[in-house]
């Protein structure tokens, strides 16, 4: 219960180490307690990853850390919990199992990685040394992403005249 993701499900970036963590309350003789984070990118296949307990004992906060992941990708993840008791009648192990969210894998917490990183402008120069109102100036730059380049627009202004916007580079 009280599953938690850091950063939280809007702010996932593409640089980002994504740490999922839940809080277990067990019963004291439960034995053997593993939490598994299970996720998967883009509706793949399901990963497994086991989770680190902070406290002692079955009860406690358990966490692990997952990516970082490619711009857009969907990540679905659900955790499992399990232990056993032992058969105070027959000396077998009595395994149990519960999962966050319930009815997991069917239900999952889900989130989208968003791109968070601002394009970078480059090598900006122009072909005409002394550029007018009247000539016609070449402007070249290097634009890159980690993700892509929508579009470019440059903002040009002659001295003491009024800004021209619109001039998308292509």
């Amino acid at each position: 219960s009280n599953t938690s993701q850091s950063p939280g499900v809007d702010e996932v970036g593409t640089q980002d180490i994504v740490t999922i963590g839940c809080d277990l309350t067990a019963d004291p003789v439960l034995r053997d307690v593993v939490c598994t984070l299970h996720y998967r990118v883009n509706s793949g296949s399901w990963s497994s990853k086991d989770m680190s307990q902070s406290r002692v004992g079955g009860s406690g906060h358990y966490s692990t850390t997952i990516g970082p992941f490619n711009y857009n990708n969907v990540v679905d993840y659900y955790i499992t919990a399990r232990g056993w008791y032992p058969d105070e009648y027959f000396g077998d192990p009595i395994f149990v199992t519960d999962e966050d969210p319930t009815g997991a894998p069917s239900s999952y917490y889900s989130f989208t990685v968003h791109d968070e990183l601002a394009p970078t402008l480059s090598d900006v120069y122009h072909m005409t040394k002394y550029p007018t109102t009247t000539s016609d100036t070449t402007i070249y730059a290097t634009a890159t992403d980690n993700v892509g380049i929508q579009s470019v627009v440059v903002y040009t202004k002659p001295v003491g005249g009024l800004w021209y916007t619109g001039h998308t580079l292509s």
